[in-house]
């Protein structure tokens, strides 16, 4: 199976190294503790001024160690203890699920690791994120159905497309003939004398 790091999700969350639109990112939850939460893998700030000014620390950070600092230093807020070792399978799950809600801009109020709640995550739920409702304009997905393909041919965020990209429609003998038809009429008439070109040899049978 593969890992959080490893999809196509989280790799759209990077972004090339500059924070994704502020209105993807869901406000930080705290746990019983008064601890923040943060999510593996997370390298954006996420804290904001009284609920709604983003930190203007926009670029990515070198690990979470550092992101945790800039926490600790810059906001002082405590960033909830760490879990050694490997993350469980279903926790891999949860960050998959939490990415990809972050990227298609739907609403992910829940918290995978909290820790009331720790491996009962509730399923996201497909409405826009609070947060984006109060903008004019939607902000747009990185992740997803909704967002659009990057210039070179690959998903969102560097990820290739596999095998579900969708092959080229082929026309049928009636509409090749059809286009034909109008392509002609729109260049005029043609002459007796002009070569035929780019027949298609079925159509002549």
């Amino acid at each position: 199976m593969v890992g959080y790091k490893d999809h196509a999700s989280y790799k759209a969350y990077l972004n090339n190294g500059e924070r994704p639109d502020e209105r993807l990112l869901p406000p930080l939850a705290t746990n019983s503790a008064g601890s923040v939460v943060l999510n593996p893998g997370e390298l954006y700030c996420r804290f904001r001024y009284n609920g709604h000014e983003i930190c203007s620390e926009s670029h990515q950070f070198s690990s979470e160690s550092a992101l945790r600092n800039h926490y600790k230093n810059v906001h002082q807020v405590i960033p909830e203890e760490r879990r050694s070792g490997r993350l469980k399978r279903s926790v891999e799950n949860d960050m998959i699920r939490w990415y990809s809600a972050l990227g298609a801009n739907i609403q992910h109020n829940w918290v995978p690791r909290k820790a009331k709640v720790r491996g009962y995550s509730p399923e996201p739920q497909p409405s826009p994120s609070l947060r984006s409702l109060q903008d004019a304009q939607e902000p747009a997905p990185i992740f997803g159905p909704q967002a659009a393909p990057a210039e070179n041919g690959e998903a969102p965020g560097g990820a290739p497309l596999g095998r579900g990209r969708r092959p080229r429609r082929r026309l049928t003998r009636a509409q090749r003939r059809r286009r034909r038809e109008q392509l002609q009429a729109a260049e005029g008439p043609r002459s007796s004398e002009d070569p035929v070109k780019n027949e298609d040899p079925e159509d002549l049978m």
